[in-house]
């Protein structure tokens, strides 16, 4: 199995590059190869020592072949981050999230791994955010129970 993991990974933020590390522990093994998108692939394929694809920002992804290529190699598109979902922040989670609406057009699996969320009270903020879970996630978890209480309160199910 193919997994192409996405966040911001390479940025520097020791956090992320940890929950990065525990990600792929947890899904490598001889029958998956894990491929991360990275700022920096150098950094990301020494630290981790993955295969990684250039991805300076979830904005470039539309034009970026080598990333579209490793979607559509991959069975599993996870996006994970030691961030907090919510509104805020120069790119907000749902820039991350809507690379599923492209992960759609491959009919690869996707899931949201380990995530924290913060109530979002902006409603159309809140909507978009919604939109994104519902529609185009295909698993999520999250990394403790007062995030799971947020996801719910955003109209996703417990399950």
């Amino acid at each position: 199995m193919n997994i192409l993991v996405a966040g911001p990974f390479g940025m520097g933020s020791l956090a992320d590059e940890a929950v990065l590390a525990g990600v792929i522990r947890s899904l490598s093994s001889p029958k998956h190869k894990v491929t991360v998108l990275s700022a920096d692939p150098a950094t990301t394929e020494a630290l981790h020592g993955v295969e990684t694809v250039s991805l300076a920002s979830p904005n470039a992804f539309l034009s970026n072949r080598r990333a579209w290529e490793a979607l559509q190699l991959s069975h599993l598109f996870a996006v994970a981050s030691a961030g907090v979902m919510n509104a805020q922040g120069k790119q907000p989670a749902r820039v991350w999230l809507s690379l599923f609406e492209n992960a759609e057009s491959t009919n690869v699996q996707t899931a949201v791994l380990g995530i924290g969320a913060d109530a979002i009270e902006d409603r159309r903020e809140r909507v978009r955010m919604q939109r994104l879970l519902h529609h185009f996630s295909d698993a999520i978890s999250t990394r403790d129970d007062h995030s799971k209480q947020v996801l719910i309160g955003y109209g996703l199910s417990a399950n």
